[in-house]
């Protein structure tokens, strides 16, 4: 019997595999991990004993794929290849802890590389004709670079061709189609050992409708987009708090500068005169005259401002400007 740390909580599974659909429509994927006959029957039936299933913003296996954690897969992967059989690695309750972590966390391709991993420790210490070592190394490969980073400089340097950067190492290993009962038959990619032929087929169906994985400038989703090399936003949303993000980063700068401070204080001045005068003299030739010096003074002043930012005028000429335009809305203020 094969005995293993009490505290481990990861399934022992026979064919465990990580089935994903790809919807570029709604931008959203759909991740089934369990064993395979129970994921053919979720998938025709609804109600197999998966172990997970999330459907998520498009982009987010990449991103789970992107996350590497090379040098503690390495450890596992030498001591569970040292532990099979009789006499255990002394570091094997190490093994055990890291792979339970993984198995804990939010990240779906660590869940499946720990129960994956888990499954081939227990097939070897059944069977020691089985290269555990290599099928491990295969498991655990999608974790040991960042894949992200990867496929943006592919997509830099050859946009017309990103997945010939691809090594053998993506089509080593076969995947599966699976096939969804329903009103309109989906066909789901399935793999039980490596996950990179599944990259092969993300990455396929980002570029054969000629769009391209972008990393939003705002938070970090990748998302599709047309363009493979121009920095963008996911959506609107993000671009609109970056737009306010850099009005507020301008406005603390300005707060620094003392010409912008003169220019907020100035035209606060003009503000609160004519806001008297729209009072006072709503519908008077006064008010009309107003309005169009308020307005002949803030294009002005913008002018001046922006050249003395270029360093094209001096900003104490700048402000002596804009304290003696002070004078004509004080005069249009006391007049009549």
């Amino acid at each position: 019997m094969i005995t293993h740390n009490s505290k481990c909580e990861i399934p022992i599974t026979k064919n465990v595999v990580f089935a994903i659909r790809l919807d570029t429509e709604s931008e959203n994927e759909h991740i089934i991990i369990g064993e395979l006959p129970e994921v053919m029957r979720y998938l025709r039936y609804g109600d197999g004993q998966i172990l997970m299933q999330a459907k998520r913003p498009f982009g987010s296996f990449i991103l789970d794929c992107s996350q590497p954690i090379a040098n503690d897969l390495a450890d596992v992967r030498a001591i569970l290849s040292s532990s099979v059989g009789k006499k255990k690695s002394p570091f094997f309750d190490r093994s055990v802890d890291i792979l339970s972590s993984l198995w804990q966390s939010d990240n779906l391709v660590y869940r499946f590389v720990a129960v994956r991993v888990w499954q081939e420790y227990h097939r070897a210490c059944g069977d020691k004709d089985i290269d555990i070592y290599g099928n491990i190394e295969a498991i655990i490969l999608p974790l040991m670079f960042h894949l992200e980073n990867d496929i943006l400089e592919w997509q830099e340097y050859e946009p017309q061709n990103p997945m010939g950067f691809l090594s053998n190492d993506y089509f080593f290993h076969p995947a599966s189609v699976l096939y969804a009962k329903g009103k309109v038959l989906t066909e789901y990619m399935a793999a039980d050992i490596s996950l990179l032929p599944l990259v092969v087929y993300y990455l396929k169906s980002v570029y054969i409708m000629k769009t391209y994985l972008q990393k939003c400038k705002r938070c970090g989703k990748l998302f599709r987009a047309n363009t493979a090399n121009i920095p963008t936003f996911c959506g609107d949303e993000c671009k609109k708090e970056q737009n306010r993000e850099n009005k507020r980063r301008f406005d603390e700068k300005a707060k620094e500068t003392p010409y912008e401070a003169a220019y907020k204080t100035n035209y606060m001045y003009w503000y609160n005169r004519m806001a008297k005068l729209r009072k006072s003299a709503s519908g008077t030739d006064r008010l009309i005259d107003a309005e169009g010096a308020f307005n002949t003074f803030c294009n002005e002043a913008v002018k001046r401002k922006k050249a003395v930012a270029n360093g094209e005028a001096d900003d104490r000429e700048f402000e002596t400007w804009m304290l003696m335009q002070r004078d004509v809305i004080d005069a249009l203020l006391v007049s009549g």
